[in-house]
């Protein structure tokens, strides 16, 4: 799919967008990255207690956003990672996490010593996935505005993770 940015000139000279690339296409399959993201909302409010955000975390995150998507996708994914293995470290210090599949590793270990309920772990799946196809797939091209709300789920599961 080549994703393209539509613009339209008015008489005072200003741009409006009339559309924005939401979707990634693949052999007829579809994934709305807003549906995908409304889903973890879900599973957060429903698993995930609310805790206070670091302001300074949100305001970078969002900056970045505005001037790289993909690049506060990244940083906020980060966030999720650091609090995954602080959390897991702390509840088994002697453990070397040294894997090909770092991720998956995580995903693991997070249900194999108990530390997250399922919920949490499918959250912290859901995130990761969301987070390669940004990076991954050239055609997947996301927003800012969509950018930030994964910023906010992201940190919401980070942020739970450090207080534990």
């Amino acid at each position: 799919m080549w994703c393209c940015l539509l613009s339209c000139c008015f008489e005072d000279n200003s741009i409006e967008l009339l559309a924005l690339p939401t979707k990634f296409h693949s052999g007829g399959f579809e994934i709305s990255f807003s549906q995908t993201v409304g889903q973890i909302k879900k599973e957060i409010d429903q698993s995930i207690p609310p805790v206070e955000k670091d302001p300074s975390k949100i305001k970078f995150l969002n900056i970045t956003a505005s001037l790289s998507p993909s690049a506060a996708v990244m940083e906020a994914w980060k966030e999720v990672e650091v609090a995954t293995i602080k959390l897991i470290l702390k509840r088994n210090p002697n453990l070397v996490l040294d894997s090909d599949t770092p991720y998956k590793h995580l995903e693991i270990l997070l249900a194999e010593y108990d530390i997250a309920d399922v919920r949490q772990i499918k959250i912290f799946h859901d995130l990761r996935v969301l987070r390669n196809k940004v990076v991954h797939v050239s055609q997947y091209d996301i927003t800012s505005e969509q950018a930030i709300e994964y910023v906010g789920l992201a940190l919401s599961l980070a942020e739970y993770f450090s207080v534990q």
